[in-house]
C-alpha cells in the first residue's frame, strides 16, 4: 500500500501543479492577447503611411519621366521600383490581416473556451479525488481494525484481514490508476496551448526569417507537432513518478479512473494549418 499510496500521492500533486502552472499562464496569454491588438493596429496604421509614402514617391517619379536622356530612364525605372514595392506592401498588409484572423481571433476563443473548461476539470477532478481518499480512508480503517481482531482472536481472523488488506490495496491502485490518466490529460492539455499559440505566430511571421535560421524554424515546428499526443519525455515523467503502468480502459473499470476520459483537447486551430505551414516552410528550403 505505501509504495502504491505514495505514488498516487506524487502523481496528484504533479496534477495540482499543472492546473497551477495554467492559472498563472492564463494573465500572460491575455496580456499577449492585448499586445497583439496593438500589433496589429500598428501594421495596419504603418501600411497605410506606407501607402501614401509609395504613392508620393511615384509621383516624383512622373516629374522625372517628363524629363530627358538618363533621367527621363531614372524616373521609368523608379515607377518600376514603386510598383515592386507596393507588392512587399501588400504582403505587409496580408500579414496584418493574419495577424487578426489567424493569431488574435483564434487566441481570444481558446481563452474563452478555456475559461470554461480548465475550471471544471479541476472541480471534477478535486470531486473524484475526494471520492477516491474517502474509499481509502474507510478501507484503511477497515483494515486497522482487523489487524486488532487478529491480535485478540488469533489467525481465525486472518483470512478477514488479508481480505480487508487486498481491498485497500485495490483502493490505492484505482486512485493511482486514475492520477495517472488524469496527469496524461492535463500535460497534454498544458502543451497544446502552447502547440497552438506557436503554430498560430508562425502561420504569421515565419517568412519573415532569414534562411540562416532555417534549423531554428525546423526545430520548432518538430516541436510543435502533433499537439494532440504526449510525447515521450512526459510519458517519462509519469512512468517514474509511478508504481505500476496504466492498464488500458475496460468497462469493469472504476468509473471514476476512466471519467477523465470525457475531456478531449480542443484547441480552436485546424492540425492541416501547422503540416501546411511545415510544407510551406520545407519548399522555401528546398528552393534556397
Amino acid at each position: 500500500m505505501d509504495t502504491v499510496g505514495q505514488a498516487a500521492g506524487t502523481l496528484h500533486a504533479l496534477c495540482d501543479q499543472i492546473f497551477g502552472n495554467i492559472k498563472s499562464a492564463t494573465p500572460e496569454l491575455e496580456d499577449l492577447l492585448k499586445a497583439a491588438g496593438k500589433y496589429q493596429l500598428a501594421m495596419e496604421a504603418a501600411n497605410e503611411a506606407g501607402k501614401v509614402f509609395l504613392r508620393q514617391l511615384s509621383a516624383v517619379g512622373v516629374v522625372a519621366c517628363k524629363s530627358r536622356g538618363a533621367t527621363a530612364e531614372l524616373g521609368s525605372t523608379m515607377q518600376k521600383v514603386v510598383a515592386q514595392h507596393d507588392k512587399i506592401l501588400k504582403k505587409e498588409e496580408d500579414r496584418a490581416m493574419k495577424l487578426n484572423d489567424q493569431f488574435i481571433v483564434t487566441l481570444q476563443k481558446r481563452l474563452k473556451t478555456d475559461g470554461k473548461t480548465f475550471p471544471k476539470m479541476e472541480e471534477d477532478f478535486k470531486s473524484i479525488s475526494k471520492s477516491f481518499k474517502t474509499d481509502m480512508k474507510r478501507a484503511n480503517e477497515k483494515s486497522f481494525k482487523m489487524k486488532k481482531q487478529v491480535q485478540k482472536k488469533g489467525n481465525t481472523e486472518k483470512p478477514a484481514l488479508d481480505s480487508a488488506n487486498k481491498a485497500l490495496q485495490q483502493k490505492a491502485k484505482q486512485f493511482e490508476e486514475f492520477n495517472q490518466r488524469f496527469l496524461r490529460t492535463m500535460m497534454i492539455e498544458e502543451r497544446r496551448r502552447f502547440c497552438y499559440l506557436v503554430d498560430n505566430y508562425l502561420s504569421v511571421f515565419d517568412d519573415q526569417f532569414p534562411r540562416e535560421d532555417a534549423n531554428l524554424l525546423e526545430n520548432i515546428f518538430e516541436l510543435v507537432k502533433s499537439p494532440e499526443e504526449l510525447p515521450a519525455a512526459n510519458e517519462e515523467i509519469i512512468l517514474q513518478n509511478s508504481s505500476q503502468i496504466s492498464e488500458p480502459e475496460t468497462e469493469t473499470q472504476d468509473s471514476r479512473s476512466s471519467s477523465v476520459s470525457r475531456y478531449r483537447p480542443s484547441g480552436g486551430v485546424p492540425v492541416d494549418l501547422l503540416r501546411a505551414q511545415q510544407q510551406a516552410f520545407d519548399e522555401r528550403k528546398s528552393s534556397a
